[in-house]
């Protein structure tokens, strides 16, 4: 049934009622699943599908699948509180409270007689709180034992002030409790006491791990945010990213944030994975450290312990191939991750570095949703960062003439979502090609016009195409480029502001890579020719002279002709005005017109002018003449008689 009015447990929109106060029975589910599970008040305190499963209790076998619960304090999926026996139930869905907030359970609290377990039990919920006590399988443990349970769900606690003790299993674990043979693997966020495993924790941690990233303020670490003294972690292990989300405290730690008089034994964080050199406790190990053993021996010689406080030990972990992180074999859930993939390579291609690979030979225990892939150009000092894709190959554009070193790795669904990488090093393009030459910048109507020539020196190899960037001449300004891929020694960039300064830079790109850029600086708009050159005047009679030029440099966008003649909407005709009172435009560099009698000036001061083509305004001042509107003609030349 659907939650809304119509349904009978919709309860004026708080939905469920939890059932009993005190459950004091077994609840045999069967391996049965509820779905839908609603709950939406956010005053009730134990909120849970029972409310409290009391000292004797037992609750087993069932799945709750998209549960809906929210509440105030001890909130969980299955029960706000227990302190009775829970063994192989499942939650998934989204938990949200205040205080002792849990996937599975919001408070396990043992009163003294009963037993206060939770077994072979998983969450994958979404828990989020706002005060303290929250965690992905269990909010608040005092005085009971989880052991061989999972949660994979994240965890988050960042909306109230200053919220503590949160962690991807239990927030808070009291000082008689154990967690033995467990793992978290969703992400984890909080302020205060933040562990990928356990936010805040006393008594003990038996053979457990964690896989999932954790961010917190002070207090943070991939195992444990604080360890209080006297308590203990054995046999355990760290490989989520630690990161600090504000501030300057420096109890952040790869397996432990904040430790006194605690002891940890023979337990380990990965420091390229969770990306910490140091912890408050335990031992840093490089990730081919912890993967590489395969049975009880190296840094896993002492890890077969006893997990479940009876005599002997339990063989608890599952050391896998060469390629895998230690697993739990009676935790359950998806463990394994994925293998290295398998041919990583490199080819240079068109001028750049084609990166191609297959998929892992192993894939571990869950499904391959794609790839994380990242390169270094200076030995692995520097890396990009991690880039997800689903395709099995990349391109490293526009490469320098240096050796790359590139590593893949597979991700899945796994709690060690993340395979072993894979690395391979690039072979160094010969040379890249040496810089244009001849390199020119004419401004035009919001463009520039942009030529060069192709470098002398290639490298070796032919010439594939150019880089052509262009950014305004002003501060702060990053390069856009312009969509070139020809050989061609040409570009027109379009769409730019007239009178603004532009920087423009090409570079030649071969198959062993991209050259250094060759660049200079133009504006766009549209500039005038210049002046005609080489006039002269010469008297052929009484009343008329002959007028020879020549035309001024092509300097333009587009080029002015020398001459035209006929109408004045052919390009750049030239023009003669001042002395000469009627003119016709000419074909050649010259032209010989009437003019008023010379007898009665002792010199008259011919001028040319040339005229922008595409100037075709015209006013009609008498039949059979016109007389361009505007003339574009900054230069001009004078010559007297």
């Amino acid at each position: 049934a659907a939650w809304d009015s119509s349904n009978p447990y919709w309860n004026s929109g708080a939905g469920w009622t939890p059932i009993g106060g005190d459950y004091a029975a077994i609840f045999e589910g069967n391996n049965n699943t509820i779905t839908g599970l609603f709950i939406n008040s956010g005053t009730l305190d134990d909120a849970g599908l029972f409310a409290v499963i009391t000292d004797g209790a037992t609750v087993r076998n069932l799945v709750l699948a998209n549960v809906s619960v929210t509440g105030d304090e001890q909130v969980g999926g299955l029960a706000g509180t227990n302190s009775g026996a829970v063994s192989n139930v499942t939650v998934s869905g989204a938990v949200s409270g205040a205080y002792a907030v849990g996937g599975l359970v919001g408070y396990n609290t043992n009163p003294g007689t009963g037993d206060s377990s939770i077994t072979g039990s998983s969450s994958s919920a979404a828990v989020s709180g706002s005060e303290e006590s929250i965690g992905g399988l269990v909010g608040d443990q005092d005085g009971g034992r989880i052991l061989r349970s999972y949660a994979t769900g994240t965890v988050s606690a960042t909306t109230g002030d200053m919220p503590f003790s949160v962690g991807g299993l239990v927030g808070r674990l009291g000082t008689s409790d154990v967690v033995a043979a467990s793992y978290a693997s969703g992400a984890v966020s909080g302020d205060n006491r933040v562990g990928g495993l356990v936010g805040d924790a006393g008594g003990a941690i038996i053979a457990s791990y964690a896989s999932g990233a954790v961010s917190g303020v002070t207090n943070v670490g991939g195992l444990v945010g604080r360890l209080a003294s006297g308590h203990s972690v054995t046999a355990s292990y760290a490989t989520g990213l630690v990161t600090r989300s504000s501030g300057t405290a420096t109890t952040i730690g790869g397996l432990v944030g904040d430790v006194t008089g605690a002891n940890i034994i023979n337990s380990y964080w990965d420091t390229e994975s969770t990306g910490r050199a140091t912890s408050a406790g335990g031992t840093g190990k490089t990730g081919a450290d912890l993967r590489a053993p395969t049975g009880y021996t190296g840094i896993y010689s002492a890890w077969n312990v006893d997990v479940d406080g009876e005599s002997g030990n339990d063989d608890p972990w599952d050391f896998g191939a060469a390629h895998n992180y230690p697993t739990l074999k009676n935790a359950g859930g998806v463990q394994k991750g994925p293998g290295p993939v398998t041919g990583l390579a490199t080819a240079l291609s068109g001028g750049n570095i084609m990166v191609t690979w297959n998929a892992p030979a192993q894939t571990g225990d869950g499904s391959i949703s794609g790839y994380e892939r990242r390169y270094s150009s200076d030995g692995g000092t520097t890396w990009t960062n991690w880039v997800f894709t689903s395709s099995l190959t990349f391109p490293i554009t526009s490469p320098e003439a240096v050796s790359y070193t590139i590593e893949v790795r597979a991700v899945s669904n796994a709690a060690h979502s993340r395979g072993q990488t894979g690395s391979t090093t690039s072979e160094p393009p010969n040379e890249p090609p040496g810089l244009v030459t001849d390199l020119e910048l004419i401004g035009g109507d919001r463009q520039i016009a942009v030529t060069w020539t192709a470098p002398t020196d290639t490298g070796g190899s032919a010439i594939t195409g150019y880089s052509v960037q262009y950014r305004e001449n002003t501060v702060g300004e990053s390069w856009s480029t312009w969509p070139h891929t020809s050989t061609a020694t040409t570009a027109t960039i379009t769409g730019l502001t007239n009178d603004d300064e532009y920087e423009v830079q090409v570079a030649a790109i071969t198959a062993n890579g991209r050259g250094e850029y060759r660049g200079g600086f133009a504006e766009a708009g549209v500039r005038p020719p210049g002046a005609p050159a080489g006039l002269t005047l010469t008297p052929t009679s009484a009343t008329s002279i002959r007028v020879n030029w020549t035309a001024p440099p092509i300097d333009l966008n587009p080029p002015p002709a020398g001459s035209s003649s006929g109408e004045t909407s052919k390009p750049n005709p030239p023009r003669v005005s001042g002395a000469i009172e009627r003119f016709q435009p000419q074909a050649a560099s010259s032209a010989v017109r009437g003019v008023p009698s010379w007898n009665n000036t002792p010199s008259r001061i011919v001028r040319v002018h040339v005229r922008k083509s595409g100037d075709t305004s015209h006013l009609e001042t008498n039949p059979g003449f016109r007389l361009p509107s505007r003339f574009w003609s900054i230069g001009y030349s004078n010559s007297s008689l």
